[in-house]
């Protein structure tokens, strides 16, 4: 039995193909939710997690969360029945699931493994995804660059598959599920912003740069899904003042692609969204100084833009006045180096062997 967990909304969008895709093979495969955020995204795939966990959390402590996941997890009677655990990504709970997975001598499956930035941010993904691909014995890298990274840290190579990203599989399935697709008569562009690393002072650069690109150009309009951290939303809602800014709650996973769909450019600080941005033919700015997704910046798919206010604002002017500038960044599907949508049907593929 193949025991997927999941506890973020990342999470849950990246596993539902190989869910799918795994039980086409006749896998028998069961999902615990592990409680680190809520369990709407769900809905959207129509999955019910098997179990669920509840954490009780006291705090935002990443202490706190660390130590309840990995007990909870470890008593669970769902995980103590399987001896093969999938994992994602870089988040608290794939860590847990994976240390927990080795303490008590369970297989791990790292399914997006070897992105780095080989550097402390993001904080602290960056960590997480290399202790877990050390603890799994089997990881699934979404780009020859990603297995090279692992290569590098001595992961052997027989523990290495390249198989694409299964964000691609979950973007191109939610496309094909929404009411339209065609982009919106003004200059919509789709902001989000969350990373621990941009609290403070770089939330608060994002946030004026934002002002100032609302008030210099009269055909656009910005759509900004504020992240539910009570902090961020204390700084956004008192930062933002343009009237041409529209401050809402996130949007359910369909609802998301949509967005972006119709929007003529995004901004974001987020990792899975610059993946969709490459398959849904979107330039993104990354308000970041450093990125796991270096494919996208390698291929001019997107622009690395960090916190500074200057450069926000001058990258995006380029981009309003160069249409050729533009039109380059626009990937066609066969060049996205993340793959065509088939990533998980080659992970459920090799798992149905194991």
């Amino acid at each position: 039995m193949f025991t997927i967990i999941a506890g973020t909304r990342p999470e849950i969008i990246k596993l539902a193909p190989l869910y799918f895709a795994l039980q086409k093979q006749n896998v028998n495969v069961c999902w615990i939710h592990s409680g680190q955020h809520d369990a709407d995204t769900y809905d959207f795939f129509g999955i019910r997690p098997d179990e669920k966990i509840n954490l009780n959390r006291k705090s935002n402590s990443l202490s706190e969360l660390t130590s309840l996941l990995v007990e909870k997890l470890s008593n669970l009677h769902l995980f103590k029945l399987s001896n093969n655990i999938v994992v994602h990504g870089d988040t608290t709970t794939a860590f847990c699931s994976s240390l927990a997975s080795y303490y008590t001598k369970k297989k791990v499956f790292h399914v997006e493994s070897g992105l780095r930035t080989h550097k402390d941010e993001p904080f602290p993904e960056e960590k997480n995804r290399e202790m877990i691909a050390r603890l799994s014995n089997l990881n699934f890298a979404p780009t020859n660059e990603a297995k090279q990274n692992l290569i590098n840290e001595g992961i052997k190579e027989d523990k290495i598959v390249v198989t694409g990203n299964t964000i691609v599989d979950a973007t191109l399935y939610a496309k094909s599920k929404i009411k339209t697709n065609t982009q919106d008569e003004v200059k919509t562009i789709l902001v989000t912003a969350h990373r621990r690393e941009n609290w403070g002072q770089g939330m608060h650069n994002i946030c004026k740069a934002l002002n100032i690109i609302g008030e210099s150009y009269k055909d656009i309009k910005i759509i900004f899904p504020v992240h539910p951290n009570p902090e961020l939303k204390k700084i956004i809602k008192k930062e933002i003042i343009s009237e041409k800014i529209e401050l809402c709650n996130p949007f359910d996973y369909g609802n998301m692609i949509e967005k972006l769909c119709k929007s003529w450019l995004v901004i974001t600080d987020s990792g899975g969204i610059q993946e969709e941005c490459v398959t849904l033919q979107k330039p993104v700015l990354v308000l970041r100084n450093t990125t796991e997704r270096q494919e996208v910046i390698d291929m001019k798919a997107g622009i690395l833009v960090g916190t500074d206010i200057n450069n926000i604002c001058s990258t995006f002017n380029n981009l309003y006045y160069d249409k050729n500038l533009y039109d380059s960044m626009l990937l066609p599907l066969e060049k996205n180096p993340y793959g065509d949508g088939t990533a998980s049907q080659k992970i459920a593929e090799i798992l149905s062997k194991v």
